[in-house]
C-alpha cells in the first residue's frame, strides 16, 4: 500500500512533485466492521492510473474524523492502485471492539 505525507506549509512542493490525476468520488460502506478485521474491498475508476502511482483520498466536503467510526481509535481507510485504472478502497477495524461506520464518501485521486 501506498501512503502520502502532507505538509500543511509547503503544500507547493506535492504539486511541483507530482502531476495528479482526475479521479472520482466512492460512497464507503456503512455495513459494520468486526474487530480486528477488514470491510470488503470497494473500487473505483481513475482514467490512466497505474500501478506505479500512489492514491490519495480524502472526504468529499467533510473530515472523515467528523463521521461516526472515523477518527481518533476508529477504522482506517487503506488505498492501493491494483490494476490499470483501477483504485482499490477498504476500510479496516484494528480495535477490539466491531463498528458501525457512518456515511462517508471520499474524493480518489492518484499521483504519480
Amino acid at each position: 500500500m501506498s501512503f502520502v505525507a502532507f505538509d500543511p506549509v509547503n503544500t507547493d512542493v506535492l504539486a511541483e512533485a507530482h502531476a495528479s490525476l482526475s479521479g472520482g468520488t466512492l460512497a464507503l460502506s456503512t455495513a459494520p466492521i468486526a474487530a480486528r478485521t477488514c470491510g470488503p474491498v470497494q473500487k473505483v475508476t481513475v482514467a490512466n492510473a497505474t500501478t506505479a502511482m500512489t492514491p490519495l483520498i480524502s472526504g468529499a466536503g467533510v473530515l472523515p474524523s467528523a463521521v461516526p467510526g472515523y477518527g481518533a481509535g476508529g477504522l482506517q481507510i487503506d488505498s492501493s492502485v491494483t490494476a490499470a485504472n483501477t483504485v482499490s478502497v477498504q476500510e479496516c477495524n484494528s480495535t477490539g471492539a466491531d463498528i458501525k461506520p457512518g456515511p462517508l464518501t471520499v474524493n480518489v485521486r492518484v499521483i504519480q
